[in-house]
């Protein structure tokens, strides 16, 4: 068995475990990749030390975190959030089944306009997921709703991810397709959001599933200083994002900071409600996907591409491979930029000319396929979705549910993208 196989299996029985119990799945993540790093790899001449195992810890990835659900725990303990979650309320007060639709478009238009998939999925999580817990709405049925129209709107021209993109295929010679590109991917987030709602009962309310401690106190619904100074600081945060590309993580933490100085009682609960164990889920698991990487699984499932495509079911397996893994990597930082430089040769290798329609079907359905995939629980939007959750019995059950979703997108996205490609 070579290095790559030995890490895909890790990751594989690693994502079986946490389909099967509640164990923390980036306690078991973190020991694997340093087992099979230290020890497993210099037999495969490949020499990795226990600092450079270290070094596939995802500091970015954990800033964005730390700071996005600090700011939202910050909103939630001042009350800001109740506010806006009572706002929605309001607004979807005759019909609770709408919050689902009405939350999914907030995110398309939130992230198209610049922000992006992940901040558009921070601002908008936490109260999408309080007010659903309130209604009696579905956990699941919110994070699909949120989580697929925040997608949607992320290949904008815009947006961080668009640009890498429209980079790629600017160097294929495809420029001016970014709208396109665009279109599609909001036309099947939008279907498959659509198809989620209708499938998991999203019209469907129940009784309120929310404890105690995180109801929302209505008396204060015009709210105070405080609770607009919080509404001013996420304002701040995207357009931080948006306008002048600053990093979320960095943002979000500062404002929370600031936030907390000015009322240092709220930072004790702050801290005790902070989702720890969602961010060691999603960090541990990343450690493994890039000791993966490393050991070149990556090229591995290229050359599977094209071993087992053929040229009418190539956008099909674009589409799912990518998808499965863009489930645990990247898709801005790894999938995008690592797979749709292979478009041309793998074309080729199926026997196609590179032309103008069959690059673009083929970079299409790796844009979109390893995008419809990203509400999986071990993704930055899946983890924010189930770390916004306020029920701390609810997140266990939900990070379990946006796994099993998003493995299921890889397998939609396939379909998707050879019936309409």
């Amino acid at each position: 068995m070579t290095l790559s196989a030995i890490c895909v299996a890790a990751l594989v029985a690693v994502v079986a475990v946490s389909c099967a119990c509640s164990v923390n799945v980036g306690l078991l993540a973190i020991p694997l990749a340093w087992l099979i790093g230290v020890f497993v790899a210099p037999g495969y001449g490949l020499e990795l030390t226990a600092k450079a195992v270290a070094g596939f810890f995802p500091a970015d990835l954990f800033l964005t975190l730390l700071g996005v659900t600090m700011l939202f725990t910050v909103a939630r303990a001042n009350g800001t959030l109740g506010l806006v979650t009572r706002a929605a309320e309001r607004l979807c007060s005759s019909r609770p089944a709408a919050l689902g639709p009405l939350f999914f478009a907030l995110a398309v238009a939130v992230s198209a306009a610049g922000a992006g998939n992940v901040p558009a999925t921070a601002v908008l999580a936490p109260p999408a997921m309080l007010a659903a817990l309130r209604a009696g709405v579905s956990p699941l049925v919110m994070m699909v709703m949120v989580g697929h129209g925040a997608i949607g709107g992320g290949l904008s021209p815009i947006t961080p991810m668009g640009v890498v993109a429209d980079e790629k295929l600017a160097d294929m010679g495809l420029s001016g397709h970014a709208g396109y590109t665009f279109a599609m991917n909001v036309l099947v987030n939008a279907l498959v959001a659509g198809a989620g709602y209708l499938l998991l009962g999203g019209w469907r309310t129940g009784t309120c599933r929310i404890d105690a401690a995180n109801q929302i106190d209505t008396t204060a619904y015009r709210g105070d200083a405080r609770h607009w100074l919080t509404l001013a600081a996420v304002v701040a945060v995207i357009v931080a994002a948006a306008v002048f590309r600053a990093h979320v993580g960095f943002s979000a933490l500062t404002a929370a900071t600031l936030l907390m100085l000015l009322s240092p009682g709220d930072e004790p609960r702050v801290l005790r409600d902070m989702p720890w164990g969602v961010i060691l889920m999603v960090c541990g698991m990343s450690m493994l996907v890039a000791l993966c990487e490393k050991t070149g699984a990556v090229a591995v499932i290229s050359r599977w591409i094209a071993a087992c495509a053929t040229p009418g079911t190539l956008n099909a397996w674009l589409a799912g491979l990518t998808g499965l893994v863009s489930v645990f990597s990247s898709t801005s930082g790894v999938v995008l930029p690592t797979f749709l430089p292979t478009v041309p040769e793998v074309i080729r290798q199926t026997g196609q000319e590179p032309t103008t329609a069959t690059l673009l079907a083929a970079a299409t359905a790796i844009n979109v396929g390893s995008n419809l995939v990203d509400v999986s629980s071990v993704s930055t939007i899946g983890a924010l979705c189930v770390a916004a959750c306020p029920d701390e019995h609810l997140r266990g059950v939900l990070y379990r549910q946006g796994l099993a979703w998003g493995l299921a997108m890889t397998v939609v996205g396939a379909i998707a993208c050879w019936a309409v490609l």
